[in-house]
């Protein structure tokens, strides 16, 4: 379960672009088309995808001999692309209508950006996928087809940005490095020259060469003082150094953002960075009492902000990966103090905030914690609460399972009469098989519950 959670998400930055797509698509639309268009935006944006596809088939059938349906249908598949949501399924929507442009308006003047947005997703896809050979393939294809396109330096920008998201920071610097090499009078060659220069410094945090990266920041800032998007590589800088658990290099960043750019669009952001820095600098130190104080405070000063989910999520993932840690040093008792607090970082999450995107993932993480220090009761809540409230969500299989493997263990410890357990057991697991029937889990269930009816037989 480890590889489904992204420390951070992308949410307000992806949420401002996707909107700047929808905008886009729907300025110059006629008036006609308007209802349409605003249940489209409110689909994709909730990450309703399906339903977004049939609306939009909907619409193109009643309004055929539109002339703005192919740039309609073009930034409707931006607006794919820039759904908030991080998972690759939102890219083969995306070429679903790319396609539709190109097959039913070759001549119009969105064909040839439909086509180089197939080629860029196949690109964004593979790097989600964390398929990266491939990636620098697909996009090694995508710069010889298209080498005059004047979208392409933009492409090319974002794809770096998605390497960097990806933490393949020296993948990152090589799409920055071919911006400047071939397009150096691109509006995107100075954001470029920026990019390289912060994911140099992020590379250097990652190889823990603190020095080199504190030198190369002061330089960046030094180089870059009258630069636009400053504050922006400032955000990232101080998140890398959260990743690497440099809690105070990270309060430091954030502080520059907030002294240097307080109208800047980062500083929100850099407010709640710092507050969950502080938090984290605290449990590392070990001072619960503090941390529980300033996580408090947290939830207060941000209720409502965008990221607060997020920087949850994420404290509750340090404190696992500390757990984690300490019970391969064979600290035992440390690593289920870690797991403990995890597991409550979580529970405020699903708890105290509004439901969001990130509910189902917290669930499924305190779930996991709550198993692996025992108490199946609490896990099995968890759990159960995925399933019921969260049946779409792409880990509820897992949810469903673990239902049954919780039952299992309390069956084997004794804690739970053994008919009853069964019961349990083989409730859970059918719901596996009739609910996620292709699922990683469904070969092992559908062999279990064939062993327990030979053993009625």
């Amino acid at each position: 379960m480890l590889n489904r959670i992204c420390p951070i998400t992308l949410v307000f930055i992806n949420l401002l672009l996707f909107f700047m797509a929808a905008d886009e698509a729907f300025a110059d639309a006629p008036v006609e088309l308007e209802q349409a268009k605003s249940s489209i935006i409110s689909l994709i944006k909730e990450g309703n995808y399906a339903q977004a596809q049939t609306q939009t088939q909907k619409m193109i059938d009643d309004f055929p001999e539109n002339p703005d349906l192919p740039k309609v249908i073009y930034n409707i598949a931006e607006g794919y692309r820039w759904s908030t949501r991080p998972d690759k399924d939102k890219y083969e929507y995306a070429r679903i209508f790319y396609q539709q442009v190109i097959q039913s308006y070759p001549d119009s003047a969105y064909a040839d950006k439909a086509a180089l947005g197939i080629s860029r997703g196949k690109v964004l896809s593979l790097i989600v996928s964390q398929d990266f050979d491939a990636a620098g393939q697909a996009l090694d294809e995508m710069v010889a087809s298209f080498p005059n396109h004047p979208n392409l330096p933009d492409e090319l920008y974002w794809i770096a940005r998605k390497y960097g998201w990806s933490e393949r920071h020296e993948e990152e610097k090589a799409v920055y490095q071919q911006i400047l090499q071939n397009y150096p009078d691109s509006p995107f060659a100075d954001k470029a020259r920026l990019g390289f220069s912060r994911a140099a410094v992020q590379s250097l945090v990652m190889s823990q060469d603190y020095d080199g990266a504190k030198k190369a920041l002061d330089k960046l800032v030094a180089d870059f003082s009258e630069h636009p998007d400053l504050h922006d590589a400032l955000y990232w800088i101080a998140v890398r150094y959260v990743w690497s658990g440099r809690f105070e290099d990270a309060k430091r960043v954030y502080q520059q953002i907030i002294q240097n750019y307080p109208d800047s669009p980062s500083v929100s952001s850099a407010r709640l960075g710092f507050s969950r820095a502080d938090v984290l600098s605290l449990m590392m130190l070990q001072d619960y009492n503090r941390a529980k104080e300033a996580l408090d405070k947290m939830i207060v000063d941000f209720s409502g902000h965008p990221d607060l989910p997020d920087a949850i999520l994420t404290m509750g993932r340090q404190c696992y990966d500390e757990g984690i840690s300490k019970e391969s040093e064979g600290l035992a008792d440390e690593a289920k103090d870690r797991f403990e607090k995890a597991a409550k970082i979580w529970d405020r999450l699903v708890n105290e905030l509004p439901t969001s995107s990130l509910t189902a993932e917290a669930c499924c993480w305190a779930g996991d914690c709550y198993l692996k220090l025992g108490k199946h009761q609490d896990s099995i809540r968890c759990f159960q609460k995925v399933v019921d409230d969260y049946p779409e969500y792409e880990y509820a299989w897992h949810a469903q399972f673990t239902v049954g493997r919780c039952y299992e263990e309390l069956k084997d410890t004794g804690a739970v009469e053994e008919s009853a357990a069964d019961a349990q057991i083989k409730a859970a697991y059918e719901r596996v098989i009739q609910n996620y029937p292709d699922c990683p889990a469904a070969g092992y269930v559908r062999h279990l519950l064939s062993r327990e009816v030979e053993k009625e037989k």
